[in-house]
């Protein structure tokens, strides 16, 4: 089943937008590896199957 409802964009103040253009993504870099690995394996949530119906 596919649902048409749509999600709105939040409004955001001027000091969120500041915050949010500040943000860079990038790939990790060799001498951050193990930090990276200790930080997903302590935050990240845990991986469900889907259910299948009976």
């Amino acid at each position: 089943m596919r649902l048409k409802h749509r999600m709105e964009a939040p409004t955001l103040t001027s000091n969120q937008q500041a915050a949010l253009h500040r943000i860079q993504v990038r790939p990790i870099l060799p001498t951050e590896r193990e930090r990276w690995n200790t930080l997903m394996q302590a935050h990240q949530r845990p991986v469900t199957s889907p259910q299948t119906p009976e």
